[in-house]
């Protein structure tokens, strides 16, 4: 592999944590509103927490299943090439 393969490997991964930091944070801080007497939340947020309850799992998954289709592209070049 040469250094755009591998540039473009970081650059996927800085967006993947990323990505899992800002769930994160979105859902740390919505348990905070939850949890808070007399605080209101808005539609949105009372949408995302019906429609998305685990994001972490989805997010997980998704890197689990990146990994697993990455694996086999590696295999079977490797078998091609042979």
């Amino acid at each position: 592999y040469r250094k755009p393969h591998l540039t473009g490997t970081v650059i996927c991964m800085i967006g993947v944590i990323l990505n899992i930091f800002v769930d994160y944070n979105q859902d740390k801080k919505l348990a905070i509103e939850q949890s808070t007497p007399g605080f209101k939340m808005s539609e949105s947020e009372i949408t995302i927490l019906e429609e998305y309850p685990d994001k972490a799992l989805g997010d997980m998954l998704a890197i689990v299943g990146g990994m697993i289709y990455g694996l086999s592209s590696v295999l079977a070049e490797m078998a091609i090439k042979e």
